[in-house]
């Protein structure tokens, strides 16, 4: 896998084409894309430093969470940051499957975060990610029992 620059795929402001639904909205969903693309970079690093590491034979389960939270969070950002062009639903979908995948990356992260840096920062940005996301779905009407953590 290719690691990509997520980070120059996004902007930081909302699609001036089409008038949001409520400023309030439009902010939270724009705020879940930013940290949807932020945390499929970093899981996208951690994947890659894992399979760097000497001891990658152990980090298989970690280096299969980051690389799915990647998709899954690229995937929820790409669309959320065009829902004039999806159904309600789609999006929806989306981000629980993103915020889903944080909880499970960020979980497996943790576990290795006391010997690799990568870790830490995934499960962070794992950890902010999940928080916008469901702030944008209590908002846009999304189920909130996703993954219920505390």
């Amino acid at each position: 896998m290719v690691a990509r620059n997520y980070c120059s795929m996004r902007t930081n402001t909302p699609d001036s084409s089409r008038p949001p639904v409520n400023a309030a909205s439009d902010s939270l969903l724009s705020r879940s894309v930013a940290h949807c693309f932020d945390c499929a970079e970093a899981c996208t690093s951690c994947a890659h430093a894992c399979m760097d590491d000497p001891s990658k034979d152990h980090l298989h389960g970690c280096i299969r969470a980051n690389l799915e939270c990647a998709d899954l969070c690229f995937a929820a950002a790409t669309l959320a940051s065009q829902p004039e062009k999806i159904n309600l639903g789609q999006l929806i979908t989306a981000l629980e499957r993103a915020a889903q995948s944080c909880q499970i990356c960020a979980e497996e992260c943790q576990r290795h975060a006391n010997r690799l840096n990568s870790c830490v920062d995934s499960a962070e940005a794992c950890h902010n990610c999940r928080e916008a996301v469901m702030l944008a779905l209590q908002d846009v009407g999304g189920a909130t029992g996703v993954i219920q953590t505390n």
